[in-house]
């Protein structure tokens, strides 16, 4: 992937909801490399990446996600073509290991099982990969809130 490569484009987007208009005919393309959204406070940018994710449905506009045109996504359907947002805010649950914080929402499992295992071990490869020395088992109300909240920027 060239590092020019749109990812994702999105023209003329519009979103409404009762008494008020939460896009009205938005442009937004991320190409290869890039990592923020960035805009004031109720510019709309949850509204779109929920869109973006499959939370909202938009009333209109096109989207295309790695060259390929998408009606309204499923959350399912987002996570399956590779769409995973990362939100800013510091939403943990706390009873939860590291792992399944990762995987919360897209829990792998055996059966009606969890795998607990898979996902540690590629808990743990995410991880390594960031250089983040966290232990994927660590339950994260353990953590100290440092650790809590780590982010790609801090690490070597």
């Amino acid at each position: 992937m060239g590092m020019s490569e749109t990812i994702v484009s999105m023209e003329g987007i519009c979103k409404s909801f009762p008494g008020v208009k939460a896009l009205d005919h938005v442009k937004f393309e991320l190409k290869s490399g890039e990592v923020a959204l960035l805009g004031e406070n109720g510019a709309g940018k949850s509204t779109l990446m929920k869109i973006l994710s499959g939370v909202y449905t938009r009333d209109e506009g096109r989207m295309q996600i790695f060259g390929k045109e998408y009606g309204n996504l499923t959350p399912k359907l987002a996570q399956e073509v590779g769409v995973a947002i990362i939100h800013q805010e510091l939403n943990m649950c706390k009873h939860l290991s590291v792992a399944e914080n990762i995987f919360l929402g897209r829990e792998k499992k055996k059966g009606i099982v969890l795998a607990g295992g898979e996902m540690e071990a590629e808990s743990q490869q995410i991880l390594d990969e960031l250089k983040i020395d966290l232990d994927p088992k660590q339950v994260v109300g353990e953590l100290p809130v440092s650790k809590q909240q780590i982010r790609t920027f801090e690490t070597k």
